[in-house]
């Protein structure tokens, strides 16, 4: 049987910053691969790398019956999530399963040591101690944050079904925390769009007029860069797309076609800069915070609530109530599913008819 390789961590100081690298010998040659910046999911890797190794993927002998502790699942699952999800959805997904991680090496530390210990009263009481906070220093957790927790937990172990550390999923059926539904998000009034537009920076109003005109997230278009925009199309559009810095919330790429208005603030921003469209006002890339901040300033001098993101919520909802339907603002949005657009449905005319007509 061949020696199976060890894969070790190293973090390296660069001058930009800190990073990780994975390091180890395969068939007579050191591999040495940087895999980002971020420890854990550096760690994610490392650990995916190494079972890759260890069950043959490269020729080595597969072993059986492997034992796994909690934190190696976590690890393996994240590393197998990496390239399809962007660095903020694994933070979230990192920081929710750590909880799970935490209750279980506290109060079941031989079920933290071997997934298959684990159970369906597990996740329940996972679920309940959550809710409360088990931890000196952390806080009750908000039933839907508990919620989206126990689907990420679900996840984990499919995952952990599919690579045979376990036979069936404990935490499937396990009941969710009821809670209220979301209603109408909050979105600007006409009458305070054109305050904005008076009050608002000059230099930064063609960025928040786009992100009305558009429905893009903040982020989409702070790191929208020429080469991605096309405005001498039949029905001019601009590309949102990843990037080597920059990755797509959803790491998808998606088009926006742009509207009269929207096309006008484009046509605008040509001189300011040479790479992106939407530049600092020393040029290059801006920080999200300053346009941010900017327009809260703003906001608090007119006395209205808000903030950037309440453009994409107007957008949606001012579509909606001219009777643009539910699918078509939620494919225009980039939603990756029907329900994240359904809330605005109840803003459309025809509900509006449907509801009043009940009456008679």
């Amino acid at each position: 049987m061949s020696q199976i390789p060890k894969v070790t961590l190293r973090k390296i100081k660069r001058a930009n910053g800190i990073s990780y690298l994975v390091d180890y010998w395969f068939n007579g040659e050191r591999v040495r691969t940087t895999v980002g910046t971020n420890k854990r999911q550096a760690e994610a890797i490392q650990a995916k790398i190494q079972r890759d190794l260890t069950l043959g993927t490269y020729g080595i002998t597969q072993q059986s019956n492997r034992k796994i502790s909690v934190s190696e699942l976590v690890k393996e699952y994240l590393a197998e999530d990496s390239s399809l999800k962007s660095a903020k959805t694994l933070k979230r997904y990192e920081d929710q399963l750590l909880g799970f991680e935490k209750f279980l090496r506290k109060y079941f530390p031989d079920t933290y040591r071997d997934v298959t210990r684990i159970k369906a009263h597990h996740v329940s009481e996972c679920r309940d101690r959550l809710t409360k906070g088990f931890l000196p220093e952390q806080k009750a957790w908000a039933a839907r944050t508990v919620n989206r927790t126990l689907e990420m937990i679900g996840g984990l172990l499919n995952f952990a079904v599919e690579k045979s550390y376990i036979e069936s999923n404990p935490a499937k059926g396990t009941r969710h925390i009821p809670v209220q539904e979301k209603g109408v998000p909050e979105f600007y009034s006409e009458d305070e769009l054109n305050k904005i537009w008076e009050q608002a920076d000059q230099f930064w109003l063609p960025f928040f007029k786009f992100l009305y005109f558009t429905g893009m997230r903040k982020g989409e278009a702070i790191n929208l860069i020429w080469s991605n925009v096309h405005t001498d199309a039949a029905q001019p559009y601009v590309e949102i797309k990843s990037s080597s810095s920059w990755n797509t919330k959803t790491k998808k790429s998606r088009i926006v076609h742009l509207s009269k208005s929207a096309l006008a603030v484009i046509v605008a921003q040509e001189d300011n800069d040479p790479t992106y469209v939407f530049p600092a006002k020393s040029g290059g890339k801006v920080h999200d915070n300053v346009p941010y901040r900017s327009l809260i300033k703003t906001l608090d001098t007119l006395n209205i609530p808000g903030d950037l993101h309440k453009f994409r919520h107007t957008f949606a909802s001012h579509l909606a109530m001219k009777g643009v339907s539910r699918d078509t603002i939620g494919e225009i949005l980039g939603h990756s599913s029907s329900e994240m657009t359904k809330i605005y449905s109840h803003l459309s005319p025809e509900h509006q008819e449907s509801v009043v007509n009940k009456l008679g």
